[in-house]
């Protein structure tokens, strides 16, 4: 059954690569260049995307929000461990 559920927060960072580096918790620490001293504890969904990052444009002037998403998808659920 095709879904009209459009992707809107793509990871230019994969979640799969991300999960390695939690803690305990499930989260990583991420240090923002304005704030240095203040780390973000987050989990991986919540950190390393753009909202439509991979959106292209169609002939119509829509934009296809989910096939780039959908297909770096297919990739990182294969994803190797890392060693």
């Amino acid at each position: 059954m095709e879904t009209d559920i459009q992707k809107k927060r793509h990871h230019y960072t994969p979640i799969t690569y991300l999960n390695h580096f939690a803690d305990n918790l499930g989260r990583i620490y991420a240090y923002r260049k304005d704030d240095v001293n203040t780390p973000l504890h987050v989990r991986p969904s919540e950190i390393a995307f753009e909202r439509y990052y991979y959106s292209q444009p169609l002939p119509d002037g829509s934009r296809d929000n989910n096939t780039l998403e959908d297909f770096f998808s297919t990739i990182e659920t294969t994803w190797p461990p890392l060693s």
